[in-house]
């Protein structure tokens, strides 16, 4: 598709995943700035930075019309779920199981590249599988949250687990509405608006 054939639709996904990218790019920063050295910086910044490619990349493909833009954005989406399980991991300062770490691994590899490949009589299962691994891999990061040992962290970050409870649950509606193959009636993707309202508000705590 050519730019002047975008539609108002395209446009305005566009523009909320560009603001998204460089929204979350202003929140890595802020990040960095304020705890260059703290434990969880790195993941954070990592799990981030993964959103951040997405929205971009996403965002620049529907911009300028690209299909190979477009299909290579399904990298960084399949790997949404391991980033999530990186920050875990810094938040109970403990591995995940190895299992779980194999299958978010593996299966963000695999669906990254079946979703690059661009077969679009996979494009809708594609779609299914990918948000299907999506909530799999939040399920498993709450999982490993709820069922920690409390007494192994102090107050202030068991307060953070329930914050990102909190966060998860808020934005869930907001991703929802990027998976449009399966949505065809959803007006707008509000996907990296929910993101980056969720980031701005943990980083504000």
């Amino acid at each position: 598709m050519t730019p002047g054939e975008m539609t108002s639709g395209m446009i305005a996904d566009s523009i909320v995943n560009l603001c998204g990218a460089i929204g979350l790019g202003v929140a890595m920063i802020t990040l960095h700035r304020r705890d260059p050295t703290g434990p969880l910086t790195r993941r954070l910044l990592v799990a981030l930075g993964i959103i951040a490619s997405l929205f971009l990349v996403r965002g620049t493909a529907w911009w300028i019309g690209s299909v190979v833009l477009n299909n290579l954005s399904a990298i960084p989406a399949a790997l949404i779920p391991l980033g999530a399980l990186i920050v875990t991991e810094g938040i109970l300062r403990r591995h995940a199981p190895r299992p779980a770490k194999i299958a978010l691994l593996s299966g963000g590899i695999a669906l990254g590249l079946a979703g690059a490949a661009g077969l679009e009589t996979l494009a809708t299962p594609a779609a299914i599988l990918l948000a299907l691994f999506q909530l799999a891999g939040f399920a498993i990061c709450a999982w490993l949250l709820a069922t920690r040992d409390r007494a192994t962290l102090m107050v202030s970050e068991n307060r953070i687990v329930g914050r990102l409870a909190v966060g998860a649950i808020l934005v869930i509606p907001f991703i929802i509405t990027d998976f449009r193959v399966l949505f065809p009636d959803i007006p707008v993707r509000l996907g990296a608006f929910g993101s980056i309202a969720r980031r701005y508000r943990d980083i504000d705590r």
